[in-house]
């Protein structure tokens, strides 16, 4: 997986052209997309043809599709838990519900890939990958060998980590998370870019107590195309628990406040719901 800026795109280039499909391409029977499905089966990802929203092959050889999903993967839930964030961060470009999965697909294969991290939690393997659109961040995070969009998370803006006070995103994701952290540093560490955070014991050590719970409650599952379910019926169980870790979480983040970020909590509402 590469990372940095040196990328102009993530999608592979073979047979002189991006390699990228739609629905509508699926339909047609596309050559493309034959051969993107093709060699999805090849890799025995698992996708239901119809339900494919859009599809890219990236230079690596991997892949990453969209399904329309339902509550907890997919379009269906990047809508139902983050449509209101894009449609705030993105007000400028009227991004809403109803064009949300071409303004995705427009990230993916126009987008230039800035960072893409792999990490593996307890045999867990997951994916973040940072895409630059049109002068902001869209973060994207993919299970197994990105196979499909879990969830776009908040976007934001290519400079932030210049900014006097910079934005620090607290969410709930498959294997990463609660603290986005979405630069490394010159020794490849994922990093928040903000010092005073990612130099803190505590915070650090919260922030892997509370990944380490909430991944788990993904299990194992051949059916779904990730590979993975969402049991949340624990999730429910567990909601108290997690809410007491963030909520010491963001007590240690204010502790240590330079005056130098503000805090995004995106978890302790969803949290605080479950718990009723």
């Amino acid at each position: 997986m590469g990372c940095g800026s040196k990328f102009d795109s993530a999608l592979s280039t073979r047979g002189g052209r991006a390699n990228a499909i739609t629905a509508n391409n699926i339909s047609l029977n596309d050559s493309v997309a034959k051969d993107i499905l093709d060699g999805m089966k090849d890799k025995n990802i698992n996708f239901t043809k119809e339900r494919i929203v859009f599809s890219a092959r990236l230079e690596n050889g991997n892949h990453i599709f969209l399904e329309k999903g339902n509550s907890k993967s997919g379009l269906v839930h990047i809508i139902e838990r983050h449509g209101d964030d894009f449609s705030r961060v993105f007000k400028d470009q009227n991004v809403n519900n109803s064009n949300l999965s071409s303004f995705l697909y427009d990230t993916i294969t126009k987008g230039k890939l800035v960072l893409s991290i792999r990490r593996d939690v307890n045999g867990k393997e997951g994916y973040k990958s940072v895409y630059y659109y049109k002068g902001k961040r869209t973060v994207v995070f993919s299970i197994r060998v990105m196979v499909i969009l879990l969830k776009a998370d908040q976007a934001k803006n290519m400079e932030v980590i210049n900014m006097e006070k910079k934005i620090l995103v607290l969410s709930l994701d498959f294997i990463f998370g609660p603290i986005s952290k979405d630069y490394q540093d010159e020794k490849g560490n994922e990093i928040t870019g903000i010092k005073v955070v990612d130099e803190d014991a505590i915070c650090n050590n919260l922030d892997k107590e509370i990944n380490d719970l909430y991944s788990s409650l993904w299990v194992s599952n051949k059916k779904e195309p990730s590979g993975y379910s969402f049991d949340e019926k624990r999730e429910k169980e567990i909601a108290p628990k997690l809410l007491e870790l963030i909520n010491r979480l963001i007590n240690r983040l204010n502790e240590i406040n330079d005056n130098s970020y503000e805090i995004d909590d995106m978890v302790s509402c969803h949290l605080a719901e479950l718990t009723k």
